[in-house]
Parts: C-alpha cells; structure tokens; sequence
C-alpha cells in the first residue's frame, strides 16, 4: 500500500522532467532509434539513480537490439548486460499461464472445470460466507476473488511451500464473490501453480524447467523461492545502497529468475503463435486466447481488457498508433526488482526491461514504452498520435455542472479507491475538490464533460501533473453501486466506489487505540504506529510504512459484525477481512495471517 506521497511526487516529476524528445524516424533508421534510446536510458537512469538496466527488443525475425546499462553489481565491477539475471516478480504468472494452458492443450486440466476437481480440500468462502467455485480461467484472469496476498509468510528468508496456499485460504476466506470485479491475486497464481503440481505429480520448478524453460533455451532462468547465487545474477539495490532480496512463498506468481535474453525467447514464442525452434510448445489457438479478452461480460471492470495472463488496456498509455489494436503487457517488481514487458501481436514486436533497483517500477515503463514508439516507427513506419488537446470548462458552464452536481450530491463523498480512502466535497457553485495524500486537488470541468485533477502548491502556484492531470473522471452507476471512473486514451477503468454511511458498533468503537503486531517478521520492517482510528463516522487502520516514507497510510475498515471488518479497497462491500480473536490478554486483530493486540500504556 504505498501510494501516498509517492503518487503526488510521480505526477510532479513526470510533468517537469526534462527528457530528450520523442525523434521522428523513418523505416529503416534503426542505428539512429538506437543512438537515441541509450542517450535516453543513460538519462532516466542518472535522474532516478538506478544501477543496471537491461533491455531487449524483438520482432518475426528474432532479437533485433538488446543491451545492458549500468552495473549488474556496482560493488563487484559487474556490468548489466543482457544475460543479467535479475528477479522478474509478476511476469513469472504469464510463465504459470502458459503451463497450465499446456496441460489444457492436453486434455488434463479443464480451463472452465472448478479447481475443487484437482484439489478437493479447496474451499475459501466468500464474505456471504459461501464457497463459490473458482475455476483456472478465473485464476488466471485475476477473477476468482481470492486476496491479493496471504501477507504473513509471502517474503521470507526461508520461505514455505507455495502449496500451502490453498490451506491457507480456506482459513482466510475470499474477498468477493468470483466474476464480479478485477481483483489481482498473487495468491490465486499460487492456487494455479497447485493444480499444476497436482495433475503433473512433479516439483513445480524441475516441471517448468523441463517443458517450457528449456524448450525456449531459457539457460538464465530458474523458478527458485531463495534467489540464488548464480554468476550472472544482479545485485539488488534500494536507494542506491546494496540490499538483499528475501524469499518468496507464492513461486507461480513471482518466483522466476531470468534475463531479457531469455525473455527475448519468450516473446518471440507468444510472436510465432506459440511455435519456438521448429517445437510447437503451445497450441496458436491458446496463445490467440491469452491476447483475447476475457472479461467483456463483467460490468465493473468497465473497458479495462485483461486476457488469459496478460493485461491489454492501461492507463499508462496516452497516445494511440493507427493500426495498432491489441497491446499485451505486464509487469513485475520485488522488493529490489523492476520489469517491464509488452507484446504487440498484430506488429509482431516486442520490448522487455528490468532493473537492479526498488525504485525503477516507473523507468522500466518509461523506457519499454519509448522503445516500443521507436522501433514501430523504424520497422513500419507507425507514429504516435497525440491525444486529443485537454480544454477547460468556461467558468459558466463550470458553475451550472457544479450547481447541478451539488443539488444530487454527485461527488461528495468517501471514496475506496486503488490507492486508499480518499474524501471528496462540493459546496454549491465550485467544482469538487479531492483530499488524498496530504493534499487537495480540484476536479475540474473539462470541455467535453469529464473532469480532470488541477493541483495548485500551497493553493497559488499551479504544479503540472503529468499523466494523472491527463486522466478524465466520471462519476457512474454501476450495478447499484456509486462509482468512481477513470478514463486515459482508449482505457477505461474503476478507480473507486462511494462508500456508504453506517453507524459504527460500539465493540469497534471501543477497540480504537495503538496496537502492536505480536507474530512480526522481517517482512515488516519499517511497520509502525499501528492504529485503530475512529473519524468523522468510519473506522481507519492507520500505520506508517518506512519503506514508503514517514506519512502515515490509512486502509478503510467497514465492520460486518461485533467481530468481523473489511478492508475496503474498490468495493464498498468487498476485501480481506480483519477478525477479533479472544486471548488471555484480552482481544487480538487478525489480518492475513499477522496478529495484533492493544498497546497497554
């Protein structure tokens, strides 16, 4: 959950920066794309001071450009290159995905067949308290409802088997119930890499290695919980210091180890409709469905396209190419680690970075993206079509929407939204205004009806935001519920719903105070000041995460009993629930494995 400050500081840096400018090239003028792009990596990567970076472009003829920046281990005098291994978290599930779909290819696992049929003792139960049935395609699509993460255990410097998960889960139940929303689970991958262990009868890692990693001649990659020594493995870093990089559990999510060579092999795979070195790996049909939506059916998640494993809409992207229709991407981060990958089928090209540093999430985007801009103009001569020029509102018409709005108390509000609670007001004739991470932004009216962030330093200097000052909020009903929408190019997503007044228990009321976590790990470092907070009629769960800063966060809590409260996080009436356990100290909260009692000052 770190969101706070960081997203004001991301839309204030990336209004400002000063970066070389977007080149326009011809076909062919592949030496001139390349010159520019290092000049830009060389850049990003001194601004955010980040160590090693390693990128790599494909196309249908194979590795077209792949490079190293930077230091693979500074300390050592290694330098980043393309064989850098480096940690690639989430892009391990596209890997979990292409396995199972194998074995469906097979006839051994059945894509719409409930996951109880491979593993009987699975039954989580959603917070009506019944156990829906979740099926691999609903796993695989992040659609099952299970929780993002199992967070006790999840990183660990000896990390338990990821098979414990489905156990796991039954004890702490699902968020929602399936199909209704987007909900990305780490867990649910885990859940996938069950099954896959199940019917094959084999160790997950010596079976992904010996039907998909070595087939792709995939030699820098291992799926591994401890991050081994390998020769070639990057040294991760957090703030330009050298860190370690703990274990993890849920090894289908995010327990890969590779390099942008091997990911390169990949790429090309999903490229040849799942044909790699003469070996049909997986059926074109199958890769045809990863790059298919999924989820058109499902009302909430608005025009916001996720296919079998890969994501095919993002708010990242602000200009639109002609001709361009699907664009296949993930990403992947650890605690040390950043990776970026794209695919785009229809132009057969493809772009992966990673990076050695905490703080790349946002560079490795920046730097996919712009290869990826360069190489479609070089190879097909297709160039970037701005968005439309944003126009403000007229003050009159500003202040007819804000008087209509005020009168049906359209924003005013508590929102949950993806990164936290944020409040909304409105008074008659002003635009709504947004109070979240310490700050407060005005929605603006815009020209053609939506509205857009403005943000003004101590209320007087106007400050550039960058892509979140580019995205148009609307206010929807959807499905009975208040929503928050947000729309950048042609994606459309749910950012948040309007969370309703109710009155507070008084048994939550009376467990307000400071708590601390009794069964803490290294997994917490830098987790402090626990609380409970009561505040103008909802409850809070308030700490500080050092490793985000020191300004405290807020999860939104809504008891469902004496006992019971969800952590909101989209949905006003969905997420992970916090339970009151007796003790003979008295009561305990638990929350996804950890336990928490009440200070005693």
């Amino acid at each position: 959950m770190k969101y706070t400050i960081w997203l004001l500081s991301l839309a204030i840096l990336t209004g400002c920066a000063s970066l070389p400018e977007m080149p326009t090239l011809m076909p062919g003028q592949q030496e001139a794309a390349m010159a520019h792009l290092q000049a830009y990596i060389n850049q990003e990567m001194s601004a955010a001071k980040v160590q090693g970076l390693s990128i790599a472009i494909v196309d249908d003829q194979g590795v077209r450009w792949s490079q190293g920046f930077g230091w693979a281990d500074r300390e050592h005098g290694l330098p980043a290159n393309e064989h850098t291994q480096y940690r690639v978290g989430s892009l391990s599930k596209l890997f979990t995905d292409v396995a199972a779909l194998q074995l469906v290819a097979q006839n051994r696992i059945n894509l719409d067949t409930p996951v109880r049929q491979y593993l009987p003792e699975f039954a989580p139960k959603a917070p009506d308290g019944l156990s829906y049935p979740i099926t691999p395609r609903m796993l695989m699509t992040h659609h099952s409802g299970l929780p993002r993460d199992i967070l006790k255990g999840f990183m660990s410097d000896q990390p338990d088997s990821f098979e414990q998960v489905p156990r796991l889960l039954n004890d702490l139940g699902a968020d929602d119930v399936p199909q209704r929303s987007f909900s990305y689970s780490n867990a649910g991958l885990s859940v996938l890499g069950s099954v896959i262990t199940h019917v094959t009868k084999q160790p997950f890692d010596s079976w992904m290695q010996s039907t998909l990693l070595e087939p792709l001649h995939m030699r820098d990659s291992v799926f591994e919980a401890l991050p081994g020594r390998h020769a070639q493995m990057a040294q991760g870093y957090a703030d330009g210091v050298g860190a370690t990089e703990p274990g993890l559990r849920d090894v289908p999510a995010g327990g890969l180890t590779s390099s942008v060579h091997d990911i390169a092999n990949f790429m090309r795979m999903m490229l040849a409709h799942g044909e790699f070195d003469g070996q049909q790996l997986l059926p074109a049909s199958w890769v045809q469905a990863m790059f298919t939506p999924q989820n058109t059916q499902v009302p909430l998640d608005v025009n916001f396209p996720v296919g079998l494993g890969w994501m095919l809409g993002s708010l990242s992207q602000q200009v639109t190419y002609e001709g361009v229709s699907t664009v296949a991407h993930h990403a992947g981060k650890t605690r040390l680690f950043n990776t970026q990958m794209y695919v785009l089928p229809e132009q057969q090209i493809g772009v992966v970075v990673m990076a050695n540093d905490q703080n790349a999430q946002k560079l490795v985007d920046r730097v996919a993206l712009r290869a990826l801009a360069l190489t479609l103009q070089v190879k097909l001569g297709i160039h970037a079509s701005p968005p439309p020029q944003r126009r403000w509102a007229t003050p009159a018409a500003e202040a007819v929407a804000a008087q209509n709005d005020t009168a049906q108390q359209r924003w005013s509000g508590l929102y949950s939204t993806f990164v936290g609670p944020v409040v909304i007001d409105q008074s008659a004739g002003h635009s709504p205004v947004a109070h979240a991470f310490g700050s407060t932004f005005e929605l603006r009216l815009r020209s053609d009806g939506y509205r857009s962030l403005s943000y003004s330093l101590l209320g007087l200097i106007p400050v550039p935001l960058g892509q979140l000052g580019e995205i148009a909020f609307e206010r929807q009903s959807i499905q009975g519920l208040d929503t928050l929408v947000g729309q950048l190019g042609s994606t459309t997503m749910l950012l948040g719903t309007r969370v309703p007044q109710e009155p507070i228990p008084a048994a939550w009321s009376a467990r307000t105070g400071e708590y601390q976590i009794v069964n803490s790990d290294t997994q917490l470092t830098g987790f402090r000041d626990l609380k409970l907070v009561q505040e103008e009629g909802h409850l809070f769960l308030e700490f500080v995460d050092a490793t985000a800063g020191a300004e405290p966060q807020r999860l939104l809590l809504r008891p469902r009993s004496n006992n019971e409260a969800q952590v909101l996080q989209l949905l006003p009436d969905a997420g992970p629930l916090i339970r009151v356990f007796p003790t003979p100290d008295g009561e305990a909260l638990a929350f996804s494995g950890y336990l928490a009692v009440r200070r005693v000052h």
